[in-house]
């Protein structure tokens, strides 16, 4: 069981470094704030509600994370690729700029 845990504590750690590469401390505060919500969330339950009605509360709550973990991975795709586009209609735009430059200056007219 700890082994497992190390392994996951890892792959979050990864998966977070990976996806916030400009900012890691934020991200990093970010996650240890809400890791320690939840255990606080889970403490705070532990003494009210029976086994399944936890189940269902943690299979809701994943359910929502990998939700929003999708549609993130979505949004930083599509900006990615606007940034693309805005990086190569720069990138024409400067040629086509220059390529007139360079045939006004052979044009002795």
């Amino acid at each position: 069981m700890y082994i497992m845990t190390i392994m996951i504590h890892h792959i979050f750690s990864a998966l977070i470094a990976i996806s916030c590469p400009n900012d890691n401390g934020v991200a990093f505060a970010n996650f240890r704030f809400l890791q320690g919500f939840g255990a606080t969330f889970v403490f705070a339950l532990g003494a009210m509600t029976c086994v399944s009605v936890k189940l269902y509360i943690i299979m809701t709550l994943m359910t929502f994370a990998i939700m929003c973990y999708v549609m993130a991975e979505y949004q930083m795709k599509v900006t990615a690729g606007e940034t693309q586009v805005r990086d190569d209609a720069a990138t024409a735009e400067q040629s086509t700029e220059t390529e007139l430059k360079l045939i006004n200056t052979d044009d002795p007219s």
